[in-house]
């Protein structure tokens, strides 16, 4: 699988049906402003339809695992829809967080996957970005410094530091984000990472097993790349390399909506 992506630098990312207009945005952001780096799609119950366009510009996974959509209120650490309820959608996509599925949790976790088996692949390094990000500048800078590395994250305060009265993965001491996880291709990576996924294949449809689990990488004996907000930025400052749709921002704001139009 995938021969043609051995010894380079890649960007992946999963999509449902559901954000397949964010998935196009990223696409053409990445081909527009950093040419040089290759592309893997994952696509959970698409059509073959869906995935046509995609398959002249990028590499594809398609994945038609049968997963339940039946949408609750709740996820394994409690109540996920509140204020999202309230918020004015300005976009033509269904914001489906405002409920816990499985699929969303499967669509989110099973990156894991799609990374180990693209270090088993052999490329040279990896980078996962949520689909709602949009690549703004070019990113050989950051694929240069990773490759020093073995892993990159975003780092920042734990849940419960970001939300009065949160308990959100309550207990941790920080937090690794997981829509940008970077991974340089050896031989300890691999092993460690093959063992990450594992765990968080058993617990595939936990919604926050993700970042539950990132910080862990630390008691390894590895190199950490801490990047900067520049390639995680929520708050869509114009210097930065990668925006994120994260939450409610690319349904409401209008910064980001209008940032999306140059790329469709």
């Amino acid at each position: 699988m995938f021969r043609n992506l051995v010894n380079k630098n890649i960007i992946t990312f999963t999509t449902d049906k559901n954000y397949l207009p964010f998935a196009e945005i990223l696409v053409n952001s990445i081909i527009k402003n950093s040419p040089d780096i290759q592309m893997v799609g994952r696509f959970v119950d698409c059509d073959t339809s869906d995935v046509q366009p995609f398959a002249k510009k990028i590499n594809i996974i398609a994945d038609n695992k049968n997963i339940c959509k039946k949408k609750n209120l709740t996820t394994s650490e409690g109540l996920y829809a509140t204020e999202d309820f309230f918020y004015n959608n300005k976009t033509s996509v269904k914001p489906v967080k405002l409920f816990y599925s499985k699929l969303i949790s499967y669509c989110s976790n099973i990156k894991f996957e799609t990374l180990s088996n693209l270090l088993n692949v052999g490329v040279q390094s990896v980078v996962y970005l949520d689909v709602d990000s949009i690549v703004r500048g070019d990113l050989t800078e950051l694929y240069k410094e990773l490759n020093k590395n073995d892993f990159c994250f975003f780092k920042d305060k734990p849940y419960t530091q970001q939300f009065e009265g949160g308990t959100r993965l309550e207990g941790s001491d920080f937090l690794y984000h997981g829509g940008l996880i970077g991974i340089s291709n050896n031989y300890k990576t691999k092993k460690i990472f093959k063992k990450i996924t594992n765990t968080v294949n058993k617990n595939i449809y936990d919604w926050d097993i993700d970042e539950y689990i990132l910080p862990k990488i630390i008691n390894e004996n590895v190199n950490i790349l801490n990047i900067d907000s520049t390639f995680k930025d929520e708050s869509l400052n114009k210097e930065s390399h990668i925006w994120s749709g994260a939450g409610k921002t690319k349904f409401t704001n209008d910064i980001y909506i209008n940032e999306c139009k140059k790329y469709k």
